[in-house]
C-alpha cells in the first residue's frame, strides 16, 4: 500500500462496522446516536486506555451528551474471567451498547462481551 498514512481511511464490516483512519474518532458521537447509544461501554486494552486520544474521545462524546464508560481489563485472546468482568461492568453501568477502540477492536476481546 502506498500513500500517506494521514490520508488513509477505510470502512468495513466483519460482521460489525469498523472505522479506520486519522480523525475518525470525531465520528464516534454521531455513530453512537445513529445506533441508539447514549451510554456505551468502550472496550479497549490497558495500553490504549492511558493514551491522550482516549481522553479526547471521552471529552468529545461528553460534549455531545454521550456518556461513555471505559472497560480496559481485557487482553487479546480473553479468558472467561475477562469476559465475565466486562459483562458485569456492562450490566452494572446499564450500558446500551459496546464500542471497541484501538487494537482491542481488531481482536476477539470486545466480541467476548457481546
Amino acid at each position: 500500500m502506498e500513500g500517506d498514512v494521514n490520508t488513509l481511511r477505510a470502512d468495513w464490516s466483519e460482521p460489525i462496522p469498523v472505522r479506520f483512519g486519522v480523525g475518525r474518532v470525531q465520528e464516534l458521537p454521531s455513530l453512537c446516536r445513529h445506533h441508539g447509544m447514549e451510554r456505551p461501554l468502550l472496550v479497549t486494552d490497558p495500553g490504549v486506555a492511558g493514551l491522550g486520544i482516549l481522553r479526547q474521545v471521552l471529552s468529545s462524546c461528553a460534549g455531545q451528551g454521550i456518556e461513555v464508560a471505559v472497560f480496559s481489563d481485557i487482553r487479546s485472546n480473553p479468558t472467561l474471567r475477562h469476559a465475565e468482568a466486562g459483562l458485569s461492568a456492562y450490566k452494572a453501568g446499564r450500558h446500551d451498547g459496546l464500542v471497541a477502540f484501538g487494537a482491542a477492536a481488531r481482536s476477539t476481546s470486545p466480541r467476548s462481551l457481546g
